[in-house]
């Protein structure tokens, strides 16, 4: 039998699903959007820092040089340890996506978590399937000023620049040479980047 509650919240959730959203930051790169692999999606920094809190020591075991499905592997004894947190959810819910029927992922499944990912995430036209699964109908990229945006899909994809780098790195002669280049002005003092 539903309650009242119940019934309200699967009218909610079908209104709710209704709705196209435009997702105002995202990670992905407009001329590779799939991550590729599990272990590129596992890596990015906030189960790191989860994985951090409980012990692993991440930039030995999930440093730049181990490839990113061994990543996952080095991962496997803490993994308990954060799966009741809401970025293991989320975690899980992408790899049910990909098509992952594990509760979770440990030694006896993270294999087949990297072979099934991998094929997804090969097919034509994977990035779109799964924005159009939860309704994103644009994302917004964080784009380097100087990066080549020609066969950028628009239909999917807005270009927004990304400006860390003048904004937290100014100081650094690298950025205030790049910024110039682009400009064509020369920066010798804060006037000068009116």
């Amino acid at each position: 039998m539903q309650t009242p509650l119940s019934k309200l919240a699967k009218r909610l959730e079908s209104e709710i699903s209704k709705i196209q959203i435009i997702d105002p930051h995202t990670h992905l790169q407009h001329r590779t959007p799939s991550a590729g692999l599990i272990g590129n999606i596992f890596s990015y920094h906030y189960i790191r820092m989860e994985l951090s809190t409980v012990g692993m020591d991440v930039e030995r075991l999930m440093s730049k040089e181990t490839p990113p499905d061994e990543c996952v592997k080095n991962a496997l004894p803490y993994i308990p340890k954060i799966s009741n947190t809401t970025t293991w959810w989320g975690f899980m819910t992408i790899c049910k996506a990909l098509g992952f029927e594990g509760d979770t992922v440990d030694e006896s499944n993270y294999k087949d978590l990297c072979d099934i990912a991998s094929k997804t995430m090969a097919e034509n036209g994977w990035y779109k399937k799964a924005l159009a699964s939860i309704n994103i109908n644009k994302s917004f990229l964080t784009n380097l000023p100087d990066e080549d945006l020609s066969n950028c899909d628009r239909d999917s994809f807005v270009p927004s620049l990304r400006t860390d780098e003048w904004v937290l790195d100014i100081h650094e002669k690298a950025s205030r040479e790049k910024l110039e280049k682009m400009t064509g002005s020369s920066i010798n003092n804060i006037c000068d980047l009116k």
